[in-house]
């Protein structure tokens, strides 16, 4: 069957990093090529005619509009298609199906990706017959006007993919500070809701939530029935989350699903509000309400939230329950989701360190997840961060160009510490996040000299580095009087010498702690229980809750270890306690799920009535056991 024809309009400038990729993407596609050039100074114009493209300049007025109509006057072709030079078309394309119902116009699919991994999907205009009446209204964010009467559109499978708002690519046009103008103009010279919606967008990307609440609030206001009003509502709980405004965000949340239950994104931010309030059972409801609703695959004006990222939430949310097992299976998920979502590799690839995997099986569990699809760059940047001692091994067996001072490192936890020395010796200048590991291999190896020629980066003071030396001879540090920069470097400490399983340079620190604030003591307690060191973390608990018995991080954290090993009667005592100190969401889930592990229906429908009572927007207590 024969398509109707179509021509590619574009405007561009500057943009040979990203043009020749685009119109590779449309060769067999399209009949025609024009593209407006707005004063390309690089090879933009020279790729665009190696193509076959006409070519026409136009002084650019800060008017996207204006510019996209010049484009589509010197189109021949039965049909438009707008691309932008960061996009590209989908090599599934297909247009004779697309448009097979020869209708006006067609909103197409759009994922813009960043660089963390995360994607948006939204749909739009872009795929339209050259009529006079449809033109681009709108100096930014700019749109076709489908406002007449007599046009009529439908949807195509059709993908664009986007990369201009990864964040570098983002950062070196400096789209936010031209878009933030274009778009305060365009508000005050035309206040309609659309307008207002994408003002509320630019300033959430700035971080200006208040400012974005207000925008959203007025374009609300102005155009409840628009089909953005689903996303604008979503934003609307994201803001009022970050602004610490949480019942308002809950009941915003609750009245949106009440009127667009089918709009999955809102189920994400309103369990992402309530993990925020560490209500951790009522983000988990939430989170699953989203999988149920995204798996059915809806079509919404805007898609940002995605099911690898929820499943992961999910698993930062299982481990603040101590749900190690249903954590690890969330971020299996999650993998397969999406292989190379980063913030998910590094919780399995830390998970897994917490539990002395080696990076062999670190590898063959990611193989298991996802077959033959490891990035090894990401993962070599992964055991990087979590100094993983086979991070020496990859280096070797992969083809990675790294400085002396990761080398250095590699050695370092690698065990072998002569060759690490010798090269922090050579290097002679570090940067600042190895400061840790300088004074990690001083110590081990009593290199004074070491810890002299790093002591600017160490960044401690006289009387600090005094008790770094008596760390270093394993004096006695009774008479310490710790400084928060001190307590810092001793929790790196000991995070390295387990890392490096210098067990016996970890036990003469532990006992070394009498000084330390309630707050490192938590920490250094919180390091032992994370790496399975349940016993040594309650011997440095105990003091800490004898000397403050209200203070509620020990008491949660003694619970915690408590429950893990099995003591339930002990873990009940510390819940109960926490209850009474911290009476907060968190502290009454842990003693109610306690009580239900007992089957004590008793004092757990009495914990959920005071929990209810005092949350009366919690999903959770309201729910029937």
């Amino acid at each position: 069957m024969n398509r109707p024809s179509i021509s590619l309009c574009m405007i561009v400038k500057d943009e040979e990093d990203c043009l020749e990729r685009c119109l590779r993407s449309v060769q067999g596609h399209v009949d025609e090529i024009v593209i407006v050039d707005t004063g390309s100074t690089d090879r933009t114009v020279n790729i665009a005619e190696s193509f076959n493209a006409r070519v026409i300049y136009h002084e650019w007025k800060q008017d996207f509009a204006s510019a996209r109509n010049k484009s589509i006057m010197y189109a021949t072709k039965d049909y438009i298609l707008q691309l932008d030079a960061d996009e590209y078309l989908d090599d599934r394309t297909d247009f004779v199906e697309a448009l097979s119902s020869k209708l006006d116009f067609y909103y197409v699919n759009i994922r813009n990706y960043k660089t963390d991994g995360l994607s948006v999907a939204h749909k739009s205009v872009r795929l339209f017959k050259r009529r006079p009446e449809l033109k681009y209204i709108g100096r930014i964010h700019e749109q076709i006007d489908i406002s007449e009467p007599n046009v009529h559109g439908g949807t195509a499978e059709v993908l664009i993919h986007h990369t201009g708002y990864m964040a570098n690519i983002y950062k070196e046009k400096k789209k936010h500070k031209r878009n933030m103008e274009i778009l305060i103009q365009e508000v005050q010279q035309n206040r309609t809701g659309f307008n207002l919606y994408n003002l509320g967008n630019q300033y959430a990307q700035e971080g200006s939530y208040k400012k974005a609440l207000s925008a959203f609030q007025d374009a609300f206001g102005l155009g409840k029935d628009r089909s953005y009003i689903p996303d604008l509502l979503s934003q609307m709980v994201i803001c009022l989350t970050h602004l610490k405004r949480y019942e308002e965000g809950l009941r915003l949340a609750k009245d949106a699903i009440a009127v667009y239950p089918s709009h999955a994104d809102l189920y994400a931010v309103q369990g992402n509000l309530y993990k925020q309030m560490e209500h951790y059972e009522d983000a988990l409801i939430c989170y699953k309400q989203f999988l149920e609703i995204e798996g059915g695959r809806r079509s919404t004006f805007t898609q940002r939230v995605e099911s690898f990222l929820v499943e992961y939430l999910m698993a930062q949310v299982h481990l603040e329950l101590g749900d190690e097992e249903e954590a690890y299976q969330a971020i299996v998920r999650s993998l397969k989701l999406n292989r190379n979502y980063m913030y998910s590799m590094l919780m399995l690839v830390q998970w897994m360190r917490y539990r002395h995997k080696t990076g062999t099986e670190i590898i063959s569990t990611l193989n298991s997840i996802a077959p033959n699809s490891i990035d090894y760059n990401t993962l070599f940047s992964l055991l990087y961060s979590i100094r993983h001692p086979d991070l020496l091994q990859v280096i070797q067996s992969g083809n990675f160009k790294v400085d002396n001072c990761v080398i250095a490192v590699a050695y370092q936890y690698a065990g072998q510490y002569d060759e690490a020395r010798k090269l922090w010796h050579d290097i002679g200048e570090v940067r600042e996040d190895n400061g840790k590991d300088v004074l990690l291999l001083g110590i081990l190896t009593q290199d004074f000299q070491l810890l002299q020629m790093f002591r600017a980066i160490i960044n401690l003071s006289d009387k600090e580095f005094k008790a770094i030396k008596a760390i270093m001879n394993k004096e006695p540090l009774q008479s310490l009087t710790s400084s928060s920069s001190l307590e810092a470097n001793l929790l790196e400490l000991g995070r390295g010498f387990i890392l490096l399983q210098e067990f016996d340079w970890f036990e003469y620190l532990s006992t070394q702690l009498s000084g330390i604030s309630a707050r490192y003591r938590y920490l250094f307690s919180k390091l032992m229980y994370d790496y399975n060191f349940s016993e040594p973390a309650v011997d440095l608990i105990l003091p800490g809750l004898r000397a403050e018995p209200h203070n509620p991080d020990l008491l949660q954290l003694l619970g915690d270890i408590c429950m893990k090993c099995g003591y339930y009667k002990d873990a009940r005592d510390c819940y109960t306690d926490l209850v009474k100190f911290k009476p907060d969401m968190a502290s009454y889930t842990r003693l109610i799920r306690l009580l239900k592990n007992q089957g004590d229906k008793h004092h757990m429908h009495k914990s959920k009535q005071a929990l209810q009572t005092k949350y009366p927007l919690s999903k959770w207590a309201a729910m029937a056991e």
